[in-house]
């Protein structure tokens, strides 16, 4: 018997796999600032010379670095959100992006989410959006760094 007809929750491997906090808070974010989230993971975003995008692993993003002065936060995705994934020619809903880009469904409310003055910048180890690029003629970048609880191996480019 379990009392108040609720089943314990055992986690599958399915859940064990997943790089992302087992919950995410809407968090301001600072410049040159960690930000622990919850799972041992955590956040980080600097100014730096602009790196080679092909030296990024999933878990990085270099943004246009106009943007450090904006107001930055990280969180959850929210019913109706929309993201305009680099290289695509417009915006698409959040969810149709997350289940194009594979991303099991019990895992989708625990990707973080880069959100500047209030739009998706970047969807955490997936893709940043196109609007956030960082210009060519950009010598510095915004890094985002999302850093799993076990950061196993480090994928491909995210942006």
């Amino acid at each position: 018997a379990q009392g108040d007809g609720e089943r314990k929750q055992i986690p599958d491997e399915e859940d064990r796999a997943c790089p992302f906090p087992e919950h995410v808070e809407e968090i301001e974010v600072r410049i040159d600032q960690a930000l622990d989230l919850i799972g041992g993971t955590s956040t980080y975003m600097s100014l730096v010379d602009r790196p080679s995008l092909k030296s990024l692993t999933r878990w990085q993003a270099a943004l246009d670095p106009a943007l450090a002065n904006a107001d930055l936060s990280v969180r959850p995705r929210r019913d109706g959100d929309r993201f305009h994934p680099l290289g695509m020619s417009g915006p698409m809903k959040l969810q149709d992006f997350m289940v194009n880009a594979h991303v099991p469904s019990r895992w989708r409310d625990r990707v973080p989410l880069m959100i500047v003055n209030g739009r998706i910048a970047w969807v955490a180890g997936l893709r940043i959006a196109e609007w956030a690029k960082v210009p060519d003629d950009a010598e510095r970048a915004l890094l985002v760094e999302y850093r799993p609880a076990d950061a196993k191996g480090s994928g491909q480019a995210s942006g």
